[in-house]
């Protein structure tokens, strides 16, 4: 009984694993986003196949780097920029995927006890400008010394 039952199983798992689609691992890359590079890996049945689910996750995180970017416009969209932008001079109607998130880190702020806090526009702009003259002049970039922080214009070392 032993050897049936074993021989069962032994034939279930060779004829179940023969039958999946065989799928080889892919990778894309893309910069721009974010300010960085992102690398979307994997594994599909084909060349095409990636490419086409490696595209639209580059046009999802596109979406959510115009929506959430502080440093540019973009036709037809009101993003975080725009939002500083009116501060304290008019309502400005957002997509509700900027609401979520607000809502979102204002729940894993009090969860965690502060300890999560999107509210990181300082550092970022710190990054942002060191990368920006990096880019207009490669012999003398830099990355920001450690402990800097900015404050109302006001560039502060610890």
């Amino acid at each position: 009984m032993k050897r049936l039952t074993l021989f069962f199983l032994t034939f279930v798992l060779l004829t179940t694993v023969g039958c999946r689609p065989k799928t080889t691992r892919y990778q894309a890359e893309f910069l721009g986003l974010f300010d960085t590079a992102t690398t979307v890996i994997g594994y599909a049945e084909s060349q095409e196949e990636f490419t086409a689910l490696a595209r639209k996750i580059q046009e999802r995180l596109t979406r959510y780097h115009q929506l959430y970017d502080i440093y540019q416009d973009y036709e037809g969209l009101n993003n975080i920029k725009t939002i500083n932008d009116h501060a304290g001079v008019a309502p400005v109607r957002v997509d509700p995927e900027i609401i979520a998130l607000l809502r979102f880190a204002r729940e894993q702020y009090f969860a965690t006890g502060g300890a999560v806090n999107i509210a990181f526009g300082p550092v970022l702009k710190i990054w942002h400008d060191y990368r920006s003259r990096g880019i207009d002049d490669p012999e003398a970039a830099e990355v920001p010394p450690p402990g800097t922080a900015r404050r109302g214009g006001t560039v502060y070392r610890a």
